[in-house]
């Protein structure tokens, strides 16, 4: 059985330290070692940075998540249209003397609902 690779050591050790995505700049990083673009400090202090700014993109998502506050909305999400009929029975069924008011008020619309 061969051995695996260093690139394979690395993203096996990035995925126990719960370093999601340090693979994907991992071949970068190691191109530029292996290049000479950069020192060792260099490379581990690219991905560590990689790995912070992952998750300070997604620490808001995760908050939101964990809070489990609901959904947001905006005006645009809502249905603002409803039954009339529907509104009165329900403030009828709430409130019993809401339905003089409201018969008062249906009078006065010509009996429209």
């Amino acid at each position: 059985m061969k051995a695996p690779s260093r690139r394979q050591r690395i993203a096996a050790q990035s995925a126990d330290l719960k370093m999601p995505r340090a693979p994907e700049s991992l071949d970068e990083v190691l191109a530029g070692v292996d290049g000479g673009g950069f020192t060792a400090t260099e490379a581990i202090e690219r991905l560590l940075a990689a790995r912070i700014a992952l998750r300070n993109s997604s620490r808001p998502a995760t908050a939101m998540h964990s809070s489990r506050l609901p959904e947001l909305k905006t005006p645009a999400d809502f249905d603002f249209s409803f039954r009339m009929r529907r509104h009165m029975e329900l403030s009828r069924a709430i409130h019993p003397t809401a339905s003089r008011a409201l018969d008062a008020e249906k009078a006065e619309d010509g009996g429209e609902s």
